[in-house]
């Protein structure tokens, strides 16, 4: 069965796809932002392969986090992209969701405030959002300035109406036995309990898990006691016992306080859906909806659990799922089998929306309407030679699905001596395989309107002079090339791509060239090659002073040899001439004499030297 759009099992953020290979989409939308491309950054259903090192593991901060700390880091690093309330809104948001086909994540989200776990949002600022062209900052940032800029944005998700509400609530609900300041030293505390000034201890769960745990699992049960509203609300306060929140957050307009000074209740979220319903529709004109497709429903908890069910479908297509136990941070998606293609609705956060449409598509294995609207090539000199990665970004224009189950639909070329291939882990192994002069593709490619999907791979080249060139198998609308290494440094020939300046990231330069337009079977040659450094004028100088030791030492031993009686006052003479020369050359090597009193000194001294010399 081939999935039209893989589903990852995991905690509910990384349902919405999140891509694994850092440095290839991170260098290629980081760098290329701002640039004029023909077509978006890599998006769709494929994801790049990962880094050949591991990520760094998660680490808990040493130090109690500052959100005054992470607001100064906020407005360095995220405001540009986040907006400065974090809602996806700032001023290159819109080039961002243009170039990589989403928007930016809007921190104050439910989706992503309350559901995500403190290790997503640590993974995510360490590595990089790279579906979205966000950047890690593992490089940039030490672990614990990380955690200050994490609690600033939560921060932002909670006003400070919302925390004093919390503070309210947990002054009557709570702190008999956790505690005025959270330590679980109240006063009716029985048993040891969690100390929730320890950061480790409000890192254990996503709020949203929090907020469920105290309508049910909490001992006792506020279940009937508190609304969800006043639960949202005191877990948010007693976040604020691990890290500094800053009494000053900015607070949404739409929760000012009232005129008599009392703090306005906080507005309940939309109660999570007790049902939901979908449909499914055909793609390719002309097809009939089959009579005996059923539809899988699945749902993630923030918990992680996964739970799913199959419905029926009536003759219209429609499905609608009953008896479910949604919550807000949960997500959810339904999918359906036809022709040995599985297809899916969009992931979706439970409240956005509670109706789940499926479109299914005719299948062909004619690949012929494929072209690649862009191919991000990266390339970085290593030891062996040369480390190149390659992201196809694709689109099929017809109206099918094009999928040949247990046979290739594409060929990938590489270039002669490419070694240590590399593919996207999150395909299966059998997906994208050597083959002849590249690589076959036994995936599957949407149907239009869906959009473009990504094939990433990487390799290397041996060292030297290298030629990148391959027959191309489809049209290519742009080619982005970006190559590590300042052009003084390293050289790139070519006679398509064209050279349009240089880029910096981490403290590495990386030189940008493009092509266009390029056309099947035509051959894309590049010349990658290191250039010889120019010579820093002290070497040119201390070999210049070298050789005229050695002329200097030359010419006295033959005087030597031939008036060895008589060439004591000479001999010293000369010593001494030479002696003036290295010192004079040692005062200019130290910044003590001007270049134009050296070079008239040294000429004079030079002089009377060779007259000396040529007197012998």
């Amino acid at each position: 069965m081939i999935p039209a759009k893989p589903f990852v099992r995991r905690s509910p953020v990384r349902l919405v796809a999140r891509f694994a290979w850092a440095l290839l989409l991170l260098w290629a939308g980081w760098l290329l932002a701002g640039c004029s491309l023909a077509a978006p950054a890599p998006v769709g259903t494929s994801r790049p392969a990962e880094q050949s090192q591991p990520a760094p593991a998660f680490q808990l901060p040493t130090r109690r986090p500052s959100a005054v700390a992470g607001a100064s880091l906020y407005q360095e690093k995220c405001i540009r992209c986040h907006g400065d309330r974090g809602r996806g809104d700032g001023a290159v948001a819109a080039e961002i969701q243009a170039q990589f086909g989403r928007p930016v994540s809007d921190l104050t989200s439910d989706v992503v405030a309350r559901a995500r776990t403190s290790e997503e949002w640590y993974n995510i600022v360490t590595d990089g959002r790279l579906q979205n062209g966000m950047p890690g900052f593992a490089g940039s940032l030490e672990v614990e300035q990380r955690w200050d800029v994490i609690v600033y944005a939560w921060s932002l998700a909670v006003s400070p109406q919302q925390v004093e509400r919390g503070q309210q609530v947990y002054a009557e609900q709570c702190v008999q036995c956790h505690g005025d300041a959270g330590q679980g030293d109240g006063q009716d505390a029985q048993n040891p309990l969690l100390d929730l000034t320890d950061f480790a201890s409000i890192a254990q769960a996503a709020p949203g898990r929090w907020d469920q745990a105290l309508a049910s699992g909490h001992v006792p049960s506020f279940a009937g006691t508190l609304s969800e509203a006043e639960r949202r609300a005191v877990v948010d306060y007693i976040r604020t016992f691990a890290y500094d929140y800053p009494a000053d957050a900015p607070a949404p307009a739409a929760t000012p306080s009232t005129s008599t000074g009392e703090i306005p209740p906080v507005q309940a979220p939309p109660a999570a859906p007790n049902q939901v319903s979908g449909y499914i529709v055909t793609g390719t004109p002309g097809q009939s909806l089959p009579s005996d497709l059923r539809v899988l429903f699945e749902y993630q908890r923030s918990d992680g659990a996964l739970i799913s069910q199959t419905v029926p479908l009536d003759a219209q297509g429609r499905f609608v799922v009953t008896g479910t136990q949604l919550s807000h941070g949960d997500v959810m998606r339904a999918s359906t089998e036809y022709d040995a293609i599985t297809y899916f609705s969009e992931v979706t956060p439970v409240g956005v929306q509670t109706t789940l449409p499926i479109t299914i598509y005719e299948r062909t294995t004619d690949a012929s309407t494929v072209r690649a609207n862009v191919l991000h090539v990266i390339v970085q000199p290593i030891d062996e030679g040369l480390s190149v990665s390659e992201v196809y970004v694709l689109s099929n224009s017809a109206d099918r699905v094009i999928a040949n189950p247990g046979q290739p639909i594409l060929h990938f070329g590489l270039p002669a001596g490419a070694t240590q291939f590399t593919a996207d882990p999150s395909m299966p192994a059998d997906v994208l395989v050597p083959a002849g002069d590249g690589l076959d593709f036994f995936g599957s490619l949407s149907a239009a309107p869906q959009g473009t999907q990504s094939i990433a791979f990487g390799y290397v080249l041996p060292r030297g002079s290298t030629l990148l060139d391959r027959a191309l198998a489809f049209p290519i609308d742009s080619v982005n090339l970006l190559v590590q290494g300042d052009p003084q440094a390293i050289h790139v020939s070519s006679d398509r791509f064209q050279a349009q300046g240089t880029r910096s990231f981490e403290g590495q330069i990386y030189q940008l060239f493009q092509a266009g337009d390029l056309t099947p079977g035509q051959t894309v040659a590049l010349k990658i090659e290191p250039t010889s450094a120019p010579l820093d004028w002290r070497i040119i100088l201390g070999i210049g002073l070298v050789v005229v030791g050695v002329v200097g030492l030359i010419v006295w031993q033959r005087g030597q040899a031939k008036q060895p009686a008589v060439a004591h006052g000479p001999a010293i003479q000369k010593d001494a001439l030479i002696d003036r020369i290295a010192a004079l050359d040692d005062e200019f090597a130290a910044g003590q004499i001007d270049e134009i009193n050296y070079k008239a000194k040294r000429a004079k001294l030079k002089d009377k030297l060779i007259k000396l010399m040529e007197e012998e």
